[in-house]
């Protein structure tokens, strides 16, 4: 079935001016052009395909992936022309060399990532691969766009023939400027070109002395360019080699444009996907400018549009307030509310919605917005005058609604704006009513704007009708455009009127027409309307009040953990400052040690004493050693361990296979290649832990022996053997430093 939407409905709401966005999002001339020239999609399958298409694209823009375009030009027609055998300029074929290397990249960046975007990879599985196509044609051309010389055999040595014909031409001329027969005939010493020979500029009146080819004359006739016999034979070589050239080149040129030919309708294939992947790319920028969601489509229910804003407002970088918008489906919204309150914007931002769905298009709202799917969208906004057809803005009006009535059904989205208003109001109103009733019995959903009275109590007397209102801030005489569900709202319009600086006389008379200023209706939907908006002041002040608040937890939270840090860091900084200088006075200690070797007299408490104090120091450092995460596990005893079980060793937080039975609350592990003994206590038994085999091989071999050395020192030589060499490796730090006191 043929929508009804294609025109009229799209320029009321203005969906030309995002298609115009998104074709400018677009990142090549054919995505574009199909942009601009898009339809709706037939389905609502089709549409939620496109849709998802979207959301992929957008996921490699959110990564800063996107799809590359570059270098990728439309050569569709000169693909066409190569196909039929017409040889293309060196121009067309690097264009379509740069476009079949983009197609390459592209499509290998697609398939890199096809897990994460399986339809835009389903899409560029349909692209050949072109490698050799594009090679062959980059090679052939220098990077200035001019055939290479190795392009071909012949073509450089043709050009090699031409440069030394144009050098024997030069020194040729040259000669015969230095002939003293010729000079004195010339108007000036020096050789130029004429029709692409070499020629000499001969006196006028010495013409006759040079034998030779006239090539023309200058402006002032004084001087004819000659080409002398002597210069004729080369001349005519050079043009026939330079021809030659010509040939050569247009003979591969030919070549190259048959292999784009013979490649014709796979290069055809892929640039028909390029250009869709870039409307699809064009959809995902525009969708991320509009911070856009992808709609969910329900086949049953109602329009549920949360935080929906005007895509064309967010476009002009106008402010936008966002609504929700909420209308069962096959039921009827009454919006009402003062002039220019944002009635119409509600309609609009509705429609677009609708529209932009149906293009495949992520829509102007929040997350959880789920819309139904309707086959066409029906639209009576703005003037509809026709002066073509003798119709005023009343009798159009009435056209359009003949049209609905006669066209709109359960698939169908009715928009009205100011339905029969440029009419006398009661009938004007009964008619309204009575057209909207019948839409209401077919089961069709609409959203309609009024003034009326009586279309407001619709809502109070049958479940098809539901009320909203827009806001109108009177103080500030500007629209608020929030738009309100459940309740019908008040014209204002002498309120307006006289905020707009109509006379006060005016204002007054009207409002004693009207029985003492305001209808009682009129007045209780002020009031309602005036309580709602204070309800909503104090509801944002809270909201903002709670934002604060949570923003000043937060920011607590910041500092403390910053002071946390900062602390933790001093911490670690003085741990070890005090670890270097213990380190110091242990290196003291050691050469105290080593001295006592080699002098016979110190007094034994001395060492006792530095001793005493490295101890201290070490418990103090300890103690100040900063805290590590617990290690989970039960500590084991001596007969919960087996040789080959598998624990955890907390100090090291590492696994580690227990190689040797326990002796003395100590046990010896080995994790990885490196063996060493650990305290029963740092150790964690891990559940469900289970016997590895040991090597005993490597368990059992021997350690190392070292030879004994003779090492000079100062004060003499010192020996060293096993019995004075300790091996550490393995070894823990403190017991490390234990065994070296010892």
């Amino acid at each position: 079935m043929l929508a009804m939407d294609s025109e009229k409905t799209r320029i009321d709401l203005g969906f030309p001016v995002i298609l115009k966005a998104w074709a400018e999002r677009c990142r090549t001339s054919g995505g574009a052009t199909t942009v601009l020239g898009l339809t709706p999609c037939t389905s609502q399958q089709a549409a939620s395909e496109r849709v998802q298409e979207v959301s992929e694209a957008r996921t490699l823009e959110d990564r800063g992936q996107a799809m590359p375009f570059g270098g990728i030009v439309d050569v569709r027609v000169a693909v066409i022309r190569a196909q039929k055998g017409s040889a293309l300029e060196a121009e067309e074929l690097l264009a379509i060399a740069d476009s079949a290397r983009g197609y390459d990249r592209l499509r290998d960046d697609l398939r890199v990532q096809e897990l994460s975007v399986p339809r835009l990879w389903r899409r560029a599985q349909a692209i050949a691969e072109f490698a050799d196509l594009h090679g062959n044609l980059h090679r052939a051309f220098e990077p200035d766009g001019r055939l290479a010389d190795s392009a071909s055999p012949q073509l450089g040595a043709l050009r090699r023939k031409i440069v030394r014909l144009q050098q024997a031409l030069e020194a040729k001329a040259k000669s015969l400027l230095e002939d003293s027969r010729i000079v004195a005939e010339l108007q000036d010493t020096y050789w130029t070109q004429r029709d692409d020979r070499y020629v000499l500029p001969v006196k006028a009146s010495s013409r006759s002395k040079v034998a030779g080819i006239v090539h023309g004359s200058s402006g002032s006739g004084q001087t004819v360019f000659v080409e002398p016999h002597a210069l004729v034979e080369l001349n005519n070589e050079l043009k026939l080699a330079e021809y030659e050239e010509r040939e050569e080149e247009l003979r591969i040129l030919a070549a190259l444009s048959a292999q784009v030919g013979a490649r014709a309708d796979q290069l055809r294939v892929a640039a028909d996907v390029i250009i869709g992947l870039d409307v699809i790319a064009g959809a995902a920028t525009l969708s991320n400018h509009l911070r856009a969601i992808a709609p969910e489509f329900v086949d049953q229910g109602r329009l549920h549009l949360r935080r929906a804003r005007h895509p064309l407002m967010i476009l002009a970088d106008k402010h936008c307030v966002a609504n929700d918008i909420i209308v069962d489906k096959g039921r009827l919204l009454i919006i009402s509310g003062p002039n220019a309150g944002g009635k119409t914007v509600a309609l609009k931002t509705v429609g677009l919605a609708i529209l932009m769905s149906r293009y495949g298009l992520h829509i102007a709202a929040g997350d959880e917005s789920c819309i139904p799917w309707f086959e066409e969208v029906l639209s009576a906004i703005g003037d509809s005058q026709s002066l073509e057809s003798e119709l005023s803005t009343f009798s159009a009006h009435l056209v359009l609604l003949r049209e609905f009535l006669a066209r709109a059904a359960e698939h169908s989205l009715v928009l009205i704006d100011e339905i029969c208003s440029a009419t006398e109001p009661e009938q004007g109103g009964a008619l309204a009513q009575a057209v909207m009733e019948e839409l209401a019995s077919r089961g069709v959903t609409a959203l309609v704007t009024t003034h009326y009275e009586r279309l407001k109590v619709l809502a109070t007397e049958s479940e098809q009708f539901a009320n909203a209102s827009v806001g109108f801030d009177l103080e500030r005489m500007a629209p608020t455009f929030r738009l309100h569900l459940g309740v019908p709202g008040a014209s204002a319009a002498i309120d307006v009127a006289r905020r707009m600086s109509l006379p006060e006389s005016v204002n007054l008379r009207a409002e004693a027409l009207t029985g003492g200023g305001r209808t009682s209706m009129d007045e209780l939907l002020r009031r309602v309307a005036d309580e709602r908006e204070r309800l909503m002041d104090e509801r944002q002040a809270l909201e903002e009040e709670r934002a604060a608040t949570a923003r000043a937890y937060e920011e607590t939270r910041r500092v403390q953990s910053e002071a946390q840090a900062a602390a933790q860091r001093q911490h670690e900084k003085d741990y070890q400052g005090a670890l270097s200088e213990l380190r110091s006075v242990r290196a003291e200690l050691e050469s105290a040690k080593q001295a006592i070797k080699r002098r016979t007299k110190i007094a034994a408490d001395e060492l006792r004493t530095a001793s005493k104090k490295v101890d201290k120091m070490a418990a103090r450092v300890k103690s100040n050693a900063p805290q590590t995460p617990e290690v989970p596990g039960v500590v084991p005893g001596a007969a919960d361990l087996e040789v080959g079980m598998e624990v955890m060793v907390a100090s090291m937080k590492a696994k580690a296979i227990v190689i040797e039975a326990p002796k003395k609350d100590r046990v010896q592990v080995q994790m990885g290649l490196l063996k060493s003994v650990f305290d029963l206590a740092d150790l964690r038994l891990i559940g469900g832990a289970k016997k590895r085999a040991v090597d005993k091989k490597s368990s059992d071999r021997p350690r190392p022996s070292y030879q004994v050395s003779m090492v000079d020192e100062p004060d003499g030589a010192i020996f060293r053997s096993a019995d004075s060499t300790l091996d550490l490796r393995g070894e823990r730090a403190d017991e490390a430093i234990a065994a070296v006191e010892r």
